[in-house]
């Protein structure tokens, strides 16, 4: 799954350091307007992606990220259905399934629309995690936009549900299969190994700790 991003040299940068600033108040005024809404303002799709994430949040608790969502409206086709940034210390999922053909795609290389919404929430919960580190001088996580970190966020999500959903693990470890197939081979290009890995971790009773999970 795809999401706003940022390098280093980006740091340095005027024009970029000005567009991230413009995207931290949009994602606040995005953040009012998810909030202040009725939840009749959501399109089913949206609501099943907010309920997923609202859901997620819950078991994810203790790992001390908060988490807050904003919901695009009117999003391009192929626009991922859910993406992530990391504003003020929080992980912002970013609803943009309303109008979006892609979401509907993203949901039907699971067997349940369920497990895929899932593990798509969890892979971007695991950026969340690497932005953190990141933050806090962590050496081991890799750069934010890289194969090397698609690659450690499908197998987080796939290790995750193991751990905490067992009775989907088979078919969020299909739909990673699936979705990496038809992902851009660049940006991807280890994912197919690292999935594998994970799920050999997973067929030899990977240990289940928030910590052994949490290192993926």
């Amino acid at each position: 799954m795809s999401r706003p991003t940022h390098t280093e040299d980006d740091m340095t940068n005027p024009a970029i350091d000005m567009a991230r600033r413009s995207l931290r108040h949009l994602l606040a005024a995005l953040l009012a307007a998810t909030i202040a809404a009725p939840a009749a303002a959501f399109t089913p799709d949206e609501t099943a992606w907010i309920e997923t994430i609202n859901d997620f949040a819950a078991d994810v608790a203790d790992m001390g990220v908060p988490i807050s969502i904003a919901v695009i409206k009117d999003a391009d086709d192929k626009t991922s259905p859910v993406s992530m940034a990391w504003m003020g210390g929080r992980c912002v999922f970013i609803v943009s399934a309303a109008g979006n053909s892609y979401s509907q795609e993203v949901q039907r290389y699971a067997r349940s629309a369920a497990t895929a919404r899932l593990a798509a929430v969890a892979h971007e919960y695991w950026h969340c995690l690497q932005v953190r580190g990141i933050e806090r001088g962590d050496a081991d996580m890799p750069p934010v936009r890289s194969p090397q970190a698609e690659a450690m966020a499908d197998a987080f999500a796939v290790l995750w549900i193991y751990c905490t959903h067992p009775d989907r693990y088979r078919d969020a470890l299909a739909f990673f299969r699936k979705l990496r197939s038809h992902s851009p081979s660049g940006m991807y290009s280890m994912s197919g190994s690292a999935i594998d890995e994970a799920a050999e971790k997973a067929e030899r009773g990977h240990s289940c700790s928030k910590q052994t999970v949490g290192a993926v």
